[in-house]
This record gives C-alpha cells, structure tokens and sequence, in this order.
C-alpha cells in the first residue's frame, strides 16, 4: 500500500510535525506501508544545502515545491497549486493522501481530491488551542468553504489529543480517530550512554547548580519570555534554551532586563537532544497552546522531571506531583513551579512519567495503529471492525 504523505517545510525538522512525520513514514515500512513526500521549501534553503526538487530526505522520496522567503500569500498560492499539481501529476503512485495540519495541507488535500475523487484522504490536526489547526481555519478569510471543503472531502480525521478531538467535533466532523504522538521510547531512553560530561562542564561547572531545560521553538506559542523572567526568581539555577527561532533577539533582551543574561544560555539546535534532557534537573515547556508536544514526549521517555503548561494537551500527559508538575502560564507561576519541581522531584516521578510514555505513546504501537487505519480505508471488505475509529 502507497501512501503520499503532505506538510509544509519537512526539511526544517524544527517542529513536532515534521518530526512526527518523518519518524512515521521510516516505521510504516515495517507494517508494509510505501510513502513519499510532498512539500514545500524555500529556495534560498534548497540552494544552501543543495536539495532538489525531486530526491530522497532520510532515504525517503521526497517533493519540494520551491518557495520564497518574504513572499506571503503569494507562496501560499505557490504551494497550494504545486501539491495540488503533483497530487494529481503522481496519481497513481498512491492510494492514501495523509495531510498534516487542517489550515495548509489538510485544505490543500481537500481540493486536490475533488481531482483524485478515488483516493482516501487522512487530515490530521496537529496542535490546539489558541494557535491550534482549527482556530487557524477559522481566521482564513475563506474559513467557511475550507470547512466544507475539507468536511466533504475527508475520509478520516486524526485527533492527537481529546483537546483537538472536541475541537473537530464543535466543527461537526464525523470519522475521527484518536491517534496519539508517539515517541521511540528505545531511543530516549535516560542511560548513562547518552551524557555528556562536557555538556555540564560548559554549562553548570558547579556541581549545585540546577540546571532548567527548554527545548523547541523561539516563538510567541512556546512563551519563552515568561520561562525567561521567571528565572529571576530560582535561585542557583541556569536556563539552557535548545533551538532557535524569530523571537531570539527579543528573548534576549527580556534576558537583560531581567537581569538573567549571565544564567541563560542559548544553545541553538543539536542533531541529538538527548544529553540535555539527561543532564537537566527539570524540562520547563510554558506554552500558550500544544498538540502532543514531542519534547515531552521525548523528555519523560528519558525520565527527564517536566514542567509543563496547565493546558489540555500537557494535562493528558501530565498528573500534577505524581509523573511531573503543572504550572499556569505566567511568570510567577512558573518560577514557583519550578522550585517545586526541583525541591520536591524524586525517582519515583522520573519512573512514572518513562511509564506513562511506555503506556500510551510507543512508536510502535502508533505506527500498528496508522497502518490498521491505511488498510480499514482501502480494503473494508476485509476488515470486521472498521467502524473502530470513528466517534
């Protein structure tokens, strides 16, 4: 079975939704699922790192519809009418089209189909929330016929938390399966053989220093600026930020006016994560709004002690005192979280949250549950419960 999997910038792998993408499509082959790429990257980005518009990301066929930088609606014109195109062009090389995000692929997908009437359409809602897939629908300026559109068109919607999931059902979609993130729980696993003393040395030379993890994106979402001012008030700590992004420059200056400059340290991005989340004492993630965030899922595999958002998405991961600790949203808020965190924090926390993970979010079981769902599509005289999926 061939599946043509549809989402913006992929080759960033800066994001939960590329990153989940790219994992899945590497697993499916083990449950005989063939997919390939389409999407978009700028061309300045194509041009740096040599990347055609037709090749192989992580030895998997890729699609790049070439876009750019600066060129607003236009380059959502650009990608809207290249996927479309190419959905239509490579028609018979899939059965299953699998969009990722509603407001960009999903609605691109949608009017791809009323081409391609025969193929199946998968459309995943990646995050909620206030900066989630269906309030960003809903702010398009032609959000009513997208929603038809994609209502009409649609043969399963996936829902990576109960959060999203209610949020489609308010939009009356019917077939949605709750599928959650998954995470390869071999990989982040909290052993001796992931650290890095160096890391330590250069970051936390002295051996009391705590040590405060954020690992994402620099933007308005992730709430940095709070986690920021909010070290103001843990004492003996420093902040260690993995990733970069647009706010960078502002983060920086609410660093120096909260007097923290000297305990913040911008570390940019890393192929492998995991040795900071072996050596933090706690991962703080202070966001507005999240899907399934992939750093917790990724941090609490490795036992790493979380802080997270008093929001939906981290509540379905997060028992407050029992696998992690909840917080609201301010700068207060999250200081004092964080003294709690590091002040009350014990092996049997780190335990349970490696065992929530196990429990509900093992890539191996998601991409069994992903291939289930290609196949109750494709060939339902075969399947004797294919109503499963839908709510």
């Amino acid at each position: 079975m061939n599946v043509v999997h549809l989402l913006t910038f992929l080759d960033s792998q800066t994001g939960g939704m590329e990153r989940q993408a790219l994992q899945l499509v590497l697993r499916l082959r083990s449950q005989g699922v063939r997919a390939f790429f389409i999407t978009c990257t700028h061309r300045k980005q194509m041009r740096r790192e040599h990347l055609p518009w037709h090749g192989h990301f992580h030895d998997v066929e890729i699609y790049r519809i070439p876009l750019i930088a600066g060129w607003g609606r236009l380059n959502a014109l650009m990608y809207l009418v290249g996927a479309v195109g190419l959905l239509v062009y490579l028609r018979r090389r899939y059965r299953v089209i699998h969009a990722h995000q509603l407001h960009t692929s999903g609605f691109v997908a949608a009017l791809a189909k009323t081409i391609v009437r025969t193929k199946k359409l998968v459309v995943k809602n990646c995050c909620g929330g206030s900066f989630g897939d269906v309030r960003n629908v809903s702010r398009l300026p032609f959000a009513r016929f997208a929603i038809y559109l994609m209502k009409r068109s649609v043969d399963r919607w996936i829902a990576i938390s109960e959060e999203t999931q209610r949020e489609m059902e308010e939009l009356s979609c019917s077939h949605i399966a709750l599928i959650p993130n998954g995470v390869d729980t071999e990989y982040f696993f909290g052993d001796d053989e992931v650290s890095d003393e160096s890391l330590c040395n250069r970051y936390a030379p002295d051996s009391s220093t705590r040590i405060v993890l954020f690992v994402g994106k620099l933007d308005p979402q992730k709430n940095v600026g709070s986690l920021i001012e909010a070290m103001a008030r843990v004492e003996n700590a420093v902040l260690l930020i993995v990733g970069t992004g647009a706010l960078q420059k502002t983060l920086e200056q609410v660093a120096r006016s909260s007097k923290v400059s000297h305990r913040v340290h911008w570390c940019g991005t890393t192929i492998d994560v995991r040795p900071f989340y072996r050596m933090a004492d706690v991962l703080a993630l202070p966001s507005f709004a999240e899907g399934s965030p992939n750093v917790l899922l990724e941090a609490m595999s490795m036992g790493t002690v979380c802080v997270g958002s008093d929001i939906a998405s981290v509540r379905a991961l997060i028992e407050d005192g029992r696998n992690g600790y909840l917080s609201a949203c301010d700068a207060v808020s999250i200081a004092s979280t964080l003294q709690r965190a590091l002040r009350e924090s014990t092996p049997d926390v780190s335990r349970r949250a490696r065992e929530t993970i196990l429990r509900h979010h093992d890539f191996k079981t998601i991409t069994k549950r992903y291939a289930t769902l290609y196949r109750e599509l494709c060939y339902p005289e075969q399947q004797h419960h294919s109503d499963r999926w839908q709510t």
